[in-house]
């Protein structure tokens, strides 16, 4: 049974440089250097090869590990910068956030792109082709939430990209309207309040009304946020002043699920007498749109 691609291997003129590209510049993580003499039977019956004199690095790319080697004996053959269409494996790509930054830093340090950054609108992403030192094709890629591109698999930059998702998430709820995109079209809601999972269309219906019951906000306050394997937690405060002139202050644990960059669920807690006392009598006198459910949920 298969399970995966555990790490892919690169031969290199000069290990030396092509750790400096990939842990220097790239910033991946070293997590092996070591050397192997001839004589090592097991190894050179796997490679093919005899009387073998190698150096042997391991590099972490979140989910994925590159293995390099540097053979000084057989002597190997130069390599060559191939076209992206020469049959082969031609490249490999990096999951990353903020590619115009990641590009404007790197080509600041003499790093060869294909050209700019470039975004691919029916899938959601963009993406810049650029070779390492010894030739080979390296693909930068930034994954939108939207998609129909899966990075699931992805943990490398998980953090940065569910914090990313819960800051949207969180600005859009002080102004009352989240981005649609954040959401995948199926994603369901729990609150404290409700007691079972709802659609989330009529969370954001409820979400809208609260520009109608806080003068200015409410503000959010993230005490911390856990990210991984698709699940974002997150602790947090809010603060604001309601239309009646009280100040509201809540406490929250937000649990969210991620499938693709979208959120498919969201379970909110919070203390329910604060809602209940505060926020239920101006959301109960609020004009609710025609269509929205008659089950009222308190944030």
């Amino acid at each position: 049974m298969i399970n995966g691609i555990h790490h892919i291997g690169f031969a290199t003129a000069d290990l030396d440089r092509f750790l400096h590209f990939y842990r220097d510049v790239l910033g991946l993580k070293q997590t092996a250097d070591r050397r192997l003499e001839p004589g090592d039977r097991a190894f050179e019956t796997i490679v093919g090869l005899a009387e073998t004199r190698v150096r042997v690095a391991i590099l972490r790319a979140g989910n994925v590990q590159l293995e390099v080697f540097a053979y000084e004996q057989p002597e190997p053959k130069p390599g060559e910068a191939l076209r992206a269409c020469d049959v082969g494996i031609r490249h490999i790509a990096l999951d990353v956030t903020d590619i115009d930054v990641e590009y404007r830093r790197l080509t600041a340090l003499g790093v060869e792109c294909f050209s700019p950054p470039q975004e691919i609108t029916f899938a959601r992403l963009t993406s810049v082709y650029l070779r390492d030192p010894d030739g080979n094709i390296v693909e930068l890629q930034e994954v939108f939430p939207g998609s129909i591109v899966d990075r699931s698999h992805v943990v490398g930059g998980s953090d940065e990209t569910c914090r990313r998702i819960a800051r949207e998430f969180f600005d859009g709820v002080s102004r009352g309207v989240v981005p649609k995109g954040l959401f995948a079209p199926d994603f369901s809601v729990w609150t404290t309040s409700s007691g079972d999972s709802l659609p989330g269309s009529d969370y954001l219906t409820q979400v809208g009304l609260l520009k109608s019951v806080f003068a200015d906000g409410p503000h959010f306050t993230i005490d911390s946020l856990t990210a991984g394997e698709g699940r974002i937690a997150v602790e947090c405060r809010s603060a604001g002043t309601l239309v009646n002139g009280e100040d509201f202050r809540q406490t929250y644990a937000f649990v969210f699920r991620i499938r693709n960059g979208q959120i498919t669920s969201l379970a909110e807690h919070f203390n329910p007498d604060v809602a209940v006392n505060q926020l239920r009598p101006l959301i109960r006198s609020a004009a609710v749109p025609k269509g929205t459910s008659h089950r009222q949920r308190e944030l």
